[in-house]
This record gives C-alpha cells, sequence and structure tokens, in this order.
C-alpha cells in the first residue's frame, strides 16, 4: 500500500511539473512582447556605460549607436550606451523599473529625458503598467511595483494570462521565435539603421507648421517652477538614492517638442526649472533642456514628425547639441574603465 501510494505520489508531482513548464510556456507566448526583445538585450551586455531612461521622445530623439561612434572617434574607447526607453513609461515606473535592471549593469551615467514628469493620467496606468512590468520577473520589487502604480486588477500582472488569454488572433511565429533567437534581441536599445549619411527626409515626416511661432517664443527668461505631483516627487527621491548609492551619475534631458497628451513644452520647462531648482548640483546631477534652445539648436516645426516627437532631421539636432553638452561636462573617456 505504501509503495502504491508513493508511486501515485511522484506520478502525481510529475504531472504537476510538466503542467506548470506547459502554462508558463503558453503564457510567455502570449504576452505582449513590446518591452521583451529591449529586456533579453538589456541582460545579454557585457556592459553599459551610458544609460538612457524615458518614453518615444527619448527613442527617438537619442541614438545610443551614433553616442557610441562619436564617443570612439574623440577618446579611442568603446563606451557602451543602452537606450533602454519604453513607449509612455512614467517616472513612477521608472523607480521600480530600474531597481530590476541595475540587477545586471551599473551604468556610470543615466541620462533621463525629462519627458517621464508629464502627469500619469489613471486612464492610461494599466497599459503603461503592463509595457514596463509584464516583462519582469516576478518578486517583491515587481509587486510593489504594481500596487504603486496601478488602480485595480494586480492579478493580471502577477498571472498575465489573465489578461491575454484572447490574445490568440494576435498571435505570429515571432511570439515564439523571440523567446530564444537572439537576432531578434541584438538591435533593441541600440537605435534604428540611420546613420548620418544614408537619412532620407519625406515630406510626411515634417509637422505642418501652423503659423503660430511657437518655436520663435524666447524660452530662455521662463523662471516659473512647476512642482512635481506627490508620487512623481516620492518616487524620483527614492530613484535618486538608488543612484547615489550605485554612485551613478545622472542627466535630466529634456528633447524639444511642441504639446503631447495636454503637456506643451513651455510648462515643460517650468518642470525642469523645477528639476534644476530642488535637485540638480551640477556634479552628479546636471539638466540639459533644449526647450530652451530652439534659437541656438535653429529648431522648427521642419524639425518634428509630429507635434510630440522629432523626426531624423531634429534628431541630428538634439544629438550634435547632447553630444557636445556631455564631453563637456563628463569624463566621458574614464567612463569605460
Amino acid at each position: 500500500m505504501k509503495r502504491f501510494v508513493s508511486k501515485w505520489y511522484g506520478k502525481t508531482l510529475i504531472f504537476l511539473f510538466i503542467g506548470i513548464i506547459c502554462f508558463m510556456t503558453l503564457q510567455a507566448v502570449l504576452v505582449d512582447k513590446s518591452s521583451y526583445a529591449k529586456y533579453r538585450n538589456w541582460k545579454e551586455q557585457d556592459k553599459v556605460d551610458i544609460l538612457i531612461l524615458g518614453n518615444s521622445h527619448a527613442e527617438g530623439g537619442i541614438h545610443p549607436i551614433w553616442m557610441e561612434e562619436d564617443f570612439l572617434r574623440t577618446y579611442g574607447k568603446d563606451i557602451s550606451v543602452f537606450n533602454y526607453t519604453l513607449y509612455g513609461m512614467r517616472i513612477e515606473q521608472m523607480s521600480f523599473f530600474l531597481n530590476e535592471i541595475l540587477k545586471y549593469h551599473t551604468p556610470k551615467l543615466i541620462i533621463l529625458e525629462t519627458y517621464a514628469f508629464c502627469p500619469l493620467a489613471d486612464e492610461h496606468r494599466e497599459i503603461l503598467a503592463h509595457k514596463a512590468f509584464d516583462v519582469l520577473p516576478l518578486n517583491k520589487n515587481k509587486i510593489e511595483a504594481v500596487k504603486y502604480c496601478t488602480l485595480e486588477d494586480y492579478w493580471s500582472y502577477y498571472l498575465p494570462f489573465i489578461k491575454y488569454h484572447t490574445r490568440w488572433k494576435e498571435i505570429s511565429s515571432q511570439d515564439i521565435s523571440i523567446l530564444y533567437d537572439k537576432e531578434l534581441w541584438n538591435s533593441a536599445g541600440k537605435g534604428d539603421a540611420y546613420t548620418r549619411d544614408d537619412r532620407a527626409i519625406k515630406p510626411e515626416d515634417f509637422c505642418p507648421d501652423p503659423g503660430d511661432g511657437w518655436f520663435s517664443q524666447d524660452t530662455s527668461q521662463i523662471n516659473e517652477l512647476r512642482a512635481l505631483t506627490f508620487t512623481e516627487k516620492e518616487c524620483l527621491e527614492k530613484m535618486l538614492l538608488l543612484l547615489e548609492e550605485k554612485n551613478i551619475q545622472l542627466a535630466f534631458v529634456s528633447v524639444p517638442y511642441k504639446i503631447q497628451m495636454g503637456l506643451d513644452s513651455i510648462e515643460m520647462i517650468k518642470i525642469n526649472n523645477y528639476l534644476g531648482e530642488k535637485y540638480v548640483d551640477n556634479q552628479s546631477i546636471s539638466l540639459l533642456d533644449m526647450n530652451q534652445l530652439w534659437p541656438e539648436l535653429n529648431f522648427s516645426y521642419n524639425d518634428l514628425y509630429d507635434e510630440g516627437h522629432v523626426n531624423i532631421n531634429g534628431r541630428v539636432k538634439v544629438m550634435d547639441y547632447l553630444l557636445e553638452y556631455l564631453k563637456t561636462h563628463y569624463d566621458i573617456s574614464s567612463m569605460s574603465e
């Protein structure tokens, strides 16, 4: 009898183990993969010297390969740059997200694009939190992130099958191959295929100029402050403590734009002014607000793809200025050591 019970118990455990493996594999296939490639490529990196954080503003405006090439020409050293920007990510999500990804690499410098301080509307919380947290392993940090950043439906983050079990019609072969094929990861976080010599600007890449003179405004004298919300301030200060602990420098950078999701660039300047007054020490933390530099950049509607994002032409202007700023304010050559 004991032998029978022991045999039955063993078979049950094996059955449950196989069932769990099959379920986890199915769940991995069904989950949205929009941030998966960057996460896997981040883990695969040998090292990362400079990390770019933010959302679509930094995704389109700050190109890691251009930075690496420029630093190699300037210093003769390989400075590794990774653009870990995620669509719509806000500072509340970013503080928890950073906790997790810094377990794999510790950069010397983080560039944080400040549109991350655009207020997070309740109706956007779920989709943005899923993009940020679905790819992360289930642990204490993820549980705390979900409780802090979302309003309801916590279990769909801990057990993504709840949200994605109806995603059958969207599944493609790439949902499976991306789980193991490194070729599908290796460009994620490293920018696109454009170089300075082979880009082509098409008419549809320009944002129509409404003739409102937006980029003719003198923004250099805007001194008002727009304070962060309680949660933004709490999460930023939590992040700053983590960076101090790990001896990571921080550069707040604002890519120029006009307006997106109700936050125009004048209000963005006021937020940057607040960051500058409360947090910038020009040693471990600096600030570059390119929305106060439109004349220097010769920035116009011709540099926008839409009202919220630069096109390739705008990216060139942003990158030229950003690279000179970084090389002036930071000891870039020592970051590869």
